[in-house]
Parts: structure tokens; sequence; C-alpha cells
């Protein structure tokens, strides 16, 4: 079911050579979903701002957990959370809305001491669906990545 908005708009008839009749009433329609689709994508991204990004407290480890059993088929158990918060807590970092957790990223630095240079990756990486598409998971990356440099 479609419904329509009736919008009136003056246009001038170029054709005809009349100017008493250049000048007319007509009206248009155009489906009501894509108007407000387009009003309620720009009035949600004015009202809502970005989630934040921030390190990761401990307090947040079961969010992250939650955010991970949504969004990846891949799960891991609260303890390996855990390990890695007090392993390497620099490198845990999350996005925050309205304080939820929306997203996170979790990554560690290899054992191997004896290396000319550390390597480090990215164990897991996630972002709901409700806030995808918004560049989080890139400032996620790159939050940790910064965080790599300044470990190592």
């Amino acid at each position: 079911m479609c419904i329509w908005i009736l919008i009136k708009y003056h246009a001038r008839a170029v054709k005809g050579g009349d100017l008493r009749s250049s000048a007319c009433s007509a009206w248009v329609r155009i489906p009501l979903v894509l108007f407000l689709y387009y009003y309620t994508i720009h009035i949600f991204f004015i009202i809502n701002q970005m989630p934040a990004i921030r390190r990761a407290k401990l307090s947040d480890l079961h969010e992250m957990q939650n955010c991970n059993l949504w969004c990846l088929p891949e799960n891991y158990h609260f303890n390996y959370y855990l390990y890695h918060y007090l392993t390497w807590s620099e490198l845990l970092h999350v996005a925050e809305e309205n304080g939820q957790v929306c997203g996170y990223v979790l990554a560690k630095m290899d054992d191997d001491t004896e290396a000319a240079e550390q390597a480090a990756h990215i164990t897991s990486l996630s972002v709901l669906r409700t806030h995808r598409r918004l560049g989080l998971a890139n400032k996620l990356m790159n939050f940790a990545h910064d965080a790599m440099e300044l470990t190592q």
C-alpha cells in the first residue's frame, strides 16, 4: 500500500506563447514512503551522534561477549575476554552509545620477546547490526592499531 502526498507547485508553460496562460498550478504526487524515508534518515543523523570509542573497562566484558554472541559465528567464553583484559588491557576498545556497547575490538601482542619486532593481531572485531555502515569498525581498527604501535 502506497500513500501519496500531493504537493502543489507553480509551473510556467513555455509552449503556446500566451502570457495569460503561462502561469498554471499543478499537483505532484510523491510517494509518502520515499518522503518519510528521506527525512527520517536525515533527522536520524542529525539527532544521533556518532558512538564514542574508548578503552574497555572490566565492566564492559559482559556486553562485549553479548555483542559477540549476536554478531559472530565464533563465540568465546567469558574467561577468554577476561584473559585478554588482564594481559592486554590497553588493546581492548569499545564503541559505546547511550551507555551500551555497540562494538568492540580485541587485539593482542605476540609473546615472542626474542623477535626484533613484536607481532600483533586482531582476535575479534564486532559491531552490532544496528550500528553498521557508520565506519565504527574502521575507527575501532584505527584505535587498536595506534595502541599496538604505542605498546611495541
